[in-house]
């Protein structure tokens, strides 16, 4: 039984660290809450980066968790006293350690497989968020003091060791090389796709009680089905699945009047933007190497707000009945193809870099 928590351990403690952030993320924000948390995702993953050589790993992580307590601290319902703006801040600080850092370090640092760790535990994460947020919702025990306590537990599983020392170091190759910038503008075309794809089915019929299941349930799928595809047919097989999940998605709600097929099509949305946590991580590790890995990572991770902020105009333009559904899936459907034709070239030159022995 002790062998098998001390395999287990440090994926405990990462669904424990994440799932409180995931349920609180879920949650019925205002749309005002979004455009200043992706902004401060997007400024923190260079300073987050820039102090990972300098902070032991456990104090990185701890300063992570506790601006992520607080800004749940000022998301709080029950707080209607303090301000709108500490709570997008201080929780899209904490989302680019905790959401967009931290898994693929953990992956790629310290497990050999890779993939099935971050299937496994993006799915338990966002299973688990979706449970601590009926609890919450039906129980006097408050989203605070829910993670206030799994994120201390979290903390105690999640071993001190830093990840592997390689992925620190500096890169033994050109990462901004024509099949890096490729990579990138293949993942800023898949991720406004999703993004601008996400409001169209809302914008034709009212989302129920039973499709947010139905959507729910397939995002929990989605790190798994990724991370299986990926052992058994490699990376390049689910960047090609996770664009074809994205046209069928787009087909389904962008062409079709009936109820069934948009639900379907959201259904399928949902699914390809799971992927993305897994297909991520791995195509950098793929393309990079274990040496430098961290440096490799972070211009796609920079994709991810990005993205969301490239696709949030198309979200305020459905949110007043602006937005005509057949020419934005026409455009998205233009972005899709750019992004296959990327990640095409991409991988048919992905030899120059592995080859390098340093890695």
């Amino acid at each position: 039984m002790m062998q098998i928590f001390s395999k287990t351990r440090t994926l405990t403690g990462l669904i424990l660290i994440l799932s409180p952030l995931l349920s609180v993320l879920s949650a019925d924000l205002p749309l005002s809450f979004w455009p200043p948390f992706f902004c401060s995702m997007l400024f923190a993953l260079l300073p987050l980066r820039a102090v990972m050589n300098r902070m032991s790993f456990r104090f990185w992580l701890m300063c992570c968790c506790f601006l992520s307590i607080i800004g749940i601290y000022f998301a709080d319902l029950q707080n209607p006293g303090s301000s709108a703006l500490p709570a997008p801040i201080l929780l899209g600080c904490s989302a680019s350690g905790l959401l967009l850092i931290l898994p693929p370090w953990i992956a790629v640092g310290r497990y050999v497989s890779a993939a099935p760790f971050l299937g496994l535990a993006w799915s338990c994460s966002l299973l688990c968020s979706m449970l601590l947020q009926i609890l919450t919702e039906f129980t006097l025990v408050s989203a605070l003091a829910l993670a206030v306590i799994l994120t201390s537990v979290g903390l105690f599983c999640i071993r001190g060791r830093i990840p592997h020392v390689r992925l620190l170091e500096a890169p033994p190759h050109d990462f901004f090389s024509p099949s890096m910038v490729k990579a990138v503008v293949f993942f800023l075309c898949l991720l406004t796709s999703i993004g601008i794809g996400s409001v169209i089915s809302p914008a034709k019929s009212p989302v129920s009680s039973e499709s947010v299941l139905l959507f729910s349930f397939f995002l929990v799928c989605g790190p798994l089905l990724s991370s299986w595809f990926t052992e058994k047919k490699g990376i390049y097989s689910s960047c090609i699945l996770t664009i074809f999940l994205t046209e069928t998605a787009l087909l389904l709600t962008g062409f079709s009047e009936n109820r069934i097929f948009t639900s379907a099509g959201g259904a399928v949305l949902a699914l390809a933007a799971g992927s993305t946590a897994v297909i991520l991580p791995m195509l950098t590790f793929y393309l990079c190497g274990r040496t430098g890995y961290i440096r490799g990572l972070f211009p796609l991770l920079l994709c991810i707000p990005v993205s969301l902020l490239f696709s949030w105009p198309f979200r305020i333009m459905a949110s007043h009945g602006e937005l005509v559904q057949q020419d934005a899936a026409a455009f998205l459907f233009f972005l899709l193809i750019t992004g296959f034709l990327c990640i095409f070239f991409a991988w048919k030159h992905r030899f120059i870099i592995l080859k390098n022995k340093r890695i």
